[in-house]
């Protein structure tokens, strides 16, 4: 779409607030809010967790070095702890006061938590948010060697010949694991694949014995869609493209008193509907030239809720 190539040209250069994006594009900033959403949720842009003022930064994720030049709208403490990781690269939280280790969770941006596994042992490890997993590897070890666990020495062998150095031959030592927090890896054993394919068949026949007249998937929302339209005398003028299984797209004619009204109507059956989904629909509908009808089969978050109250020319339906 233009206004997303516009948009991406611009956060090329540095990140973006939406009073910007909206005074470059002609656009109000909450339509412009609306439509920087709508790319982070396609995964075009990410958003910081610095505030510029009440407002985050929306940049291009190839060019996240830039959000650096927005430090200083950090706390003082918070920035200490900034400048310390940027110039180590890797902090261990276990060496860290207290209060530094809340400053480096506050570095969202900065900081990424790495779960490092050695021996029987798990510990927490804060990587610069440039540096690749490759690099931190030795680092981390580095750490590990320069702290280790106090054993009381060996010994000495009366033999007058000299024994090997650890050096030229090392005893083996366990690797560091990496492992990114947000993703943990599972403990439990993966299970053979004769099991699990004789529990697919079983679990199968289960589901087909219980219900086996149940409609899945988009045919299901579909088919509660069609009887909506139908009950509330709504024409499908045109049918768009389908993006995922629980999410349809049309053109609608809906019935009134003074005649027919055409709608750009999305529907997305969710359990829990956000501010992202609302403000896709907004978007597509702004570029339509339509008001929007957004049926759900969910409810409302709190902030898609606020976000209703400022969107004219959207209607919230639950079906």
């Amino acid at each position: 779409m233009e206004f997303q190539d516009k948009i991406l040209a611009m956060a090329h250069h540095k990140p973006l607030l939406p009073t910007e994006v909206g005074k470059a594009l002609g656009k109000d900033s909450l339509i412009a809010s609306a439509m920087l959403s709508a790319m982070v949720e396609k995964g075009l842009l990410k958003i910081s967790h610095i505030k510029v003022g009440s407002s985050p930064l929306y940049y291009d994720p190839k060019h996240g070095e830039q959000l650096q030049n927005y430090v200083s709208y950090l706390n003082e403490k918070d920035r200490r702890i900034y400048e310390i990781l940027k110039e180590k690269k890797i902090l261990r939280e276990a060496a860290l006061d207290p209060l530094s280790r809340v400053c480096v969770k506050n570095l969202k941006d900065f900081a990424r938590p790495l779960e490092v596994s050695f021996g029987e042992k798990k510990e927490i490890f804060w990587k610069w948010y440039m540096l690749p997993d490759t690099e931190a590897a030795p680092l981390i070890k580095q750490l590990l060697n320069l702290q280790p666990e106090s054993e009381p020495a060996p010994p000495p062998q009366p033999s007058p010949e000299p024994e090997p150095q650890p050096e030229s031959e090392p005893a083996p030592e366990p690797k560091p694991e990496l492992t990114p927090v947000e993703k943990p890896k599972s403990k439990s054993k993966p299970k053979s694949k004769k099991k699990e394919t004789q529990k697919k068949i079983v679990d199968k026949i289960k589901e087909i014995i219980k219900k086996p007249k149940t409609i899945k998937g988009s045919d299901a929302f579909y088919k509660h869609l069609s009887k909506y339209f139908d009950k509330n005398k709504i024409r499908i003028i045109e049918k768009l493209n389908q993006k995922r299984k629980s999410e349809f797209e049309f053109i609608i004619d809906i019935q009134t008193e003074i005649g027919a009204l055409t709608y750009y109507c999305h529907a997305k059956d969710k359990k829990r509907v956000g501010e992202a989904d609302l403000s896709n629909a907004f978007v597509q509908g702004q570029l339509m030239k339509l008001p929007v009808l957004f049926l759900t089969t969910g409810n409302l978050t709190k902030q898609a809720e606020k976000m209703t109250e400022k969107f004219k020319g959207v209607a919230v339906r639950k079906i």
